[in-house]
């Protein structure tokens, strides 16, 4: 294993597309792990599949989230990955990201270090339990990806992914009577605006419009 300081190139690290019962078991190993002692918690796409039970959902990388800047306690439960960076995202915050290769192409787990974590959801998923950001988070952090599209440099089929990731969330939480966290209601309102600018340009205005209406519909009951 190495351990780089610095930020890694993606083109030497082509990503698998894949279902969550399609990772290995190594890797679901380090990450119930990670999430039982709760230094770090399941955020992104694998807590949608978690929090939704969407087996169907196809991941590219793992995301987890953490309130410790302390490597060497990841470095420690990490797994036989072939190589580790710590580096920085777009917006300068710590981030571990890892490697493992699958023939050709890698599994990917980002770990965000120094967070603030407020709610922390327990999931079963395939008979253990995991404990994720929860279900106003995810939403929360969904729509402020859509705003911020041109920072994050994402193209338009990402944003489109987070676009439907949310529609589907709004629905099912309308279906389910669940109810948003305050503070990730006033980030949302913030963002509205950008948000609605932003899917204007890319599935139109009638689809956006109704996209916007659906989340005001949860954020004000």
């Amino acid at each position: 294993m190495k351990l780089i300081y610095g930020q890694y190139d993606e083109k030497k690290y082509p990503l698998k597309r894949y279902y969550a019962n399609e990772i290995p078991p190594k890797i679901m190993k380090c990450i119930w792990k990670l999430s039982n002692t709760k230094n770090a918690i399941v955020r992104g796409g694998l807590a949608f599949i978690f929090l939704f039970k969407k087996n169907d959902y196809k991941l590219k990388d793992i995301d987890m989230l953490s309130s410790i800047d302390n490597e060497k306690v990841f470095i420690k439960i990490l797994n036989e990955p072939e190589v580790i960076y710590i580096n920085k995202n777009t917006f300068n915050e710590k981030v571990i990201t890892v490697f493992w290769k699958s023939k050709n192409e890698y599994f990917k787990l980002d770990i965000l270090m120094n967070q603030k974590i407020n709610n922390i959801k327990k999931c079963n998923w395939n008979n253990k339990e995991y404990f994720t950001i929860d279900v106003s988070f995810l939403w929360m952090n969904r729509m402020c990806k859509i705003a911020e599209k041109i920072q994050r440099k994402h193209n338009d089929q990402k944003t489109i992914n987070h676009y439907e990731i949310v529609k589907y969330m709004c629905e099912n939480m309308l279906n389910n009577n669940m109810k948003l966290n305050s503070e990730d209601i006033t980030i949302v309102n913030q963002k509205l605006e950008t948000v609605e600018n932003t899917l204007n340009k890319i599935i139109g205005s009638e689809k956006t419009k109704e996209f916007i209406e659906l989340n005001k519909k949860i954020i004000n009951r």
